[in-house]
This record gives structure tokens, sequence and C-alpha cells, in this order.
């Protein structure tokens, strides 16, 4: 009976990452699917799928708080410019396959079209449904990944705040060095 505690202990705090980690302020996700399918409690299937529906989460938070913003006067004068129009116009005819290319693809940032499809106002089931669709097989791939090829848990944890470091030093040396100037 224990491993079904650990099974839904370790899901639910791992949804709650991926609810958290995939947002607009990211946090190195894959370190910790390496690790996790690496540990070999869970089948890579369902570490996709949870990873997956944590993953719309995030999407669903950031849509509300992209159209929250989008209201605000400044914000506002920024949509109304013809060129936020016309990258608009075209985002709208490839919208859903923007989502889940980018959402699979690692070398296609995901952000932008994720901030697109809220100040568009594109239909939000087919924007979580993009979403899912792009995020799952990736997270599947990595899930597999780290069943093969098993990591040291120690190793994913520094490269794990390793990830977390970088922009968090480049941040505070831009501050510094903006300072200066």
């Amino acid at each position: 009976m224990d491993w079904i505690v650990n099974i839904v202990d370790s899901m639910l705090a791992f949804f709650i990452f991926m609810s958290v980690a995939t947002t607009f302020f990211p946090i190195p996700d894959f370190p910790v699917i390496l690790n996790l399918a690496g540990q070999g409690w869970h089948p890579a299937w369902l570490i996709a799928l949870i990873g997956g529906l944590g993953t719309c989460v995030a999407g669903l938070v950031d849509y509300f708080l992209v159209v929250q913003a989008s209201k605000l006067k400044r914000v506002e004068k920024l949509l109304e410019h013809r060129y936020y129009r016309l990258i608009e116009h075209w985002f709208k005819k490839i919208a859903f396959l923007s989502i889940v290319l980018s959402g699979f693809l690692v070398f296609i940032p995901f952000d932008p079209f994720k901030l697109f499809a809220a100040t568009a106002r594109y239909n939000r089931y087919k924007y979580v449904a993009a979403i899912f669709i792009g995020r799952v097989p990736r997270y599947y791939l990595m899930a597999v990944v780290g069943e093969h090829v098993r990591i040291h848990p120690v190793v994913l944890g520094s490269v794990f705040l390793l990830l977390l470091a970088i922009p968090i030093i480049q941040y505070f040396y831009n501050k510094i060095h903006v300072g200066r100037s």
C-alpha cells in the first residue's frame, strides 16, 4: 500500500512543480523529468501525461495574466500598433500548429506563441489542447531518455541549480553593469 502513496505523492508534487515551472518565468524542467524517470518508479507515459497536465495549468494561468495585462492602457496601445496587428494576423492563421510545434521543438521559443494566443484571445480550449499535444510527446521522449540513460541525481541536481542560477546571475550582472554606466 505504501507504493500507491509514493506514486500519488511524487506525481502530485511533479504536477505542482510543472504547473509552476512552465509559466512565463520558467524553471528548468528537464533535469526533474530525467531524474523522475531515472528512478524507475513511474512509466514514461505517466510522467509525460502528468507533466502535460501541469503545463496546461501553467498555460491557463499565463493566458489569464496576459489577458488581464492587455487591458491596461499602455499595453492596449502596443496591441493596436500596426506591426503587432500584422504579426497577430499571421499568428491567427497558424495558431494551433504554431503552439503545438513550439511546445514540442526545443529550438522554437514557446513563450511568444503563448503570449500571442492570449493577446489575440485565441480559443482557450484549442490553446490548452495545443499545449497538451505539443508538450506530452516532448516530455515522453525526455522520460524515455531518463529511463535508459540514468544520470546520478546529484549530477541532475547540479545541472538544475546551474540552469536556475544562470538567469539570476545574469540579472544581477546587468543591474551592476547598468549601475556603472
